[in-house]
């Protein structure tokens, strides 16, 4: 049986979602942070699972 989530089904977010947006959104900005400090995008990358083509996208 495949998971849905509440936004999914219901059309409104559980709490669980919501915190978890949160939580993403909160790694984004750290990474964010690591990045503008000179971290390499790749190290950044396997840390927060974000890819490294959307992190050479924050370059100003």
């Amino acid at each position: 049986m495949d998971f849905l989530k509440c936004s999914q089904v219901y059309g409104y977010k559980s709490i669980a979602e919501v915190e978890e947006e949160e939580l993403a959104e909160r790694d984004r900005e750290k990474a964010k942070g690591l990045f503008s400090d000179g971290v390499s995008a790749e190290v950044i990358s396997r840390h927060y699972s974000i890819p490294v083509e959307e992190i050479l996208s924050w370059k100003p």
